[in-house]
């Protein structure tokens, strides 16, 4: 009777294990992971870098490489992670390394300079996602929460403006309105 406890708590301890091993993220070297370029090889893009290899998304994402414009950084690592080129090579890049999503990590970008590199990017079919702008980056860090999909309004350069239609509707309804400047 002991041996059957002994092997029924072994035959526990072994599925156990085995469970463990199956959902633990290290040992699932088949799972497909989420291949990331980030466009920024600052502070913005290491503290990025640092988030991603720190949290359990290192299971889920893999950093193929930086693209960032200045030219001593080029073919340099930084934390491990190789600076692949300048924005010029996006699209090769986002080719050779099958890169699924890019990541713009500079806060500092102007709306100009912003609305230049997703036009680059959008050549590409990877989801594009950035970081926030400057104002917002001033108290914190980057965390991968702060990450967000780029969204049409990162182009205004302001903060969209939002009208009451009810109350502009009571103002013309039955006018004619000429509109300029839209």
């Amino acid at each position: 009777s002991c041996a059957t406890v002994g092997i029924r708590v072994i035959l526990k301890v072994i599925a156990l294990l085995q469970l463990r091993k199956k959902h633990d993220p290290e040992e699932m070297p088949d799972v497909e992971k989420r291949r990331l370029l980030i466009i920024g090889a600052g502070k913005a893009g290491n503290m990025l870098l640092r988030e991603i290899n720190s949290t359990a998304l290192r299971s889920t994402m893999e950093i193929v490489g930086f693209i960032d414009d200045d030219k001593n950084v080029q073919g340099q690592a930084i934390n491990g992670v190789t600076v692949l080129g300048t924005r010029d090579s996006i699209c090769s890049v986002v080719e050779k390394y099958k890169v699924d999503e890019i990541i713009i990590a500079i806060p500092s970008l102007t709306q100009k300079e912003k609305a230049d590199l997703l036009e680059i990017c959008n050549q590409t079919d990877c989801e594009l996602k950035t970081v926030p702008g400057l104002y917002q980056l001033i108290d914190g860090a980057v965390t991968i929460q702060s990450v967000r999909k780029v969204d049409i309004n990162d182009l205004l350069g302001r903060e969209p403006i939002t009208t009451e239609l009810d109350s502009v509707m009571k103002y013309v309804k039955n006018k004619t309105v000429l509109v300029t400047g839209g």
